[in-house]
């Protein structure tokens, strides 16, 4: 498989429908990258065409919505701390900030929920194996 990764720790790919890990990366890294691209997967495909500005708040914003809501921080170093904020700001440079997030909260909302359940379908299996 063709890597879309580039200097990325993760990428989802919409047209092999797969999420890229870059293996070489630490794990709590691979971690932190992983929602949003889970995220990317369950929200946007290629049968809901979508800017990629837009793709980008909508998965970061629902990413970012369920890591506060779990009370979870990146797995990150403490000098990214920000990154989940920055980057949807960044991508949310050639817009009002307020207005596309305010256009878009249902999807993002959507997204966190997805997210959210998948978290949970997940830790009860883990649970159930012990």
């Amino acid at each position: 498989m063709v890597s879309c990764l580039g200097t990325c720790v993760a990428a989802y790919d919409v047209n092999n429908r797969r999420i890229q890990l870059d293996e070489s990366r630490s794990t709590g890294a691979r971690a932190g990258a992983l929602l949003p691209e889970l995220a990317h997967f369950f929200m946007h495909t290629l049968w809901m065409p979508s800017f990629k500005e837009i793709e980008e708040i909508e998965a970061e914003s629902a990413t970012y919505i369920v890591l506060r809501a779990l009370d979870c921080e990146y797995l990150v170093p403490p000098e990214d701390s920000q990154f989940s904020f920055n980057y949807i700001a960044y991508w949310t440079r050639s817009y009002d900030p307020n207005e596309i997030l305010l256009l878009r909260r249902h999807r993002i909302q959507q997204g966190a929920i997805t997210l959210v359940g998948l978290l949970h379908s997940r830790a009860m299996v883990l649970v159930e194996d012990e």
